[in-house]
């Protein structure tokens, strides 16, 4: 058991549910309202059985956000537990060990924390490096992207 008291198997759960349906965002670039140029880190899990995102809400904190389907008005209403900058960082090294579709992306915010959550200005090299890792995440994590990389990997072993 650790702080959150989740045990391995519930951490290795954890990690195919955000596998599965979650996704891991950091964006840099957008002005804040200092007229800064800043980033944003946050981690989602969606599903639409609410009892499932309450449970580990209880258990992990985080807040829910409700999406109702726009344009299939035959989809269900689902749900997202979102966690903001902190807690993101603490569940992604949990979940590393588990990880196998977004473990690449976890990977590369774990590595870099010391400079997204650094305070103060930051150089031109940071801000480019920022901006680079920026783009590398959404690139890993934009659907389809497992899509393409099991299909290379098909490709491969033929």
């Amino acid at each position: 058991m650790d702080v959150y008291g989740l045990s391995k198997v519930e951490w290795a759960y954890l990690a195919g549910l955000f596998d599965g349906e979650g996704y891991v965002r950091y964006k840099f670039g957008h002005i804040s309202k200092r007229r800064r140029e800043s980033g944003e880190t946050y981690m989602t899990i969606s599903n639409t059985y609410k009892p499932v995102l309450v449970h580990l809400q209880s258990t992990l904190g985080g807040f829910i956000v409700r999406c109702k389907p726009k344009d299939y008005p035959k989809h269900k209403m689902r749900w997202f537990l979102k966690f903001s900058s902190q807690p993101t960082f603490k569940l992604l090294s949990r979940m590393a060990p588990y990880l196998q579709i977004k473990l690449e992306a976890a990977n590369l915010l774990l590595e870099n924390k010391a400079l997204i959550t650094k305070i103060g200005p930051r150089t031109e090299g940071e801000k480019i490096r920022l901006r680079r890792l920026s783009k590398q995440i959404g690139d890993l994590t934009k659907r389809g992207a497992s899509d393409e990389i099991v299909r290379e990997q098909d490709s491969l072993e033929s």
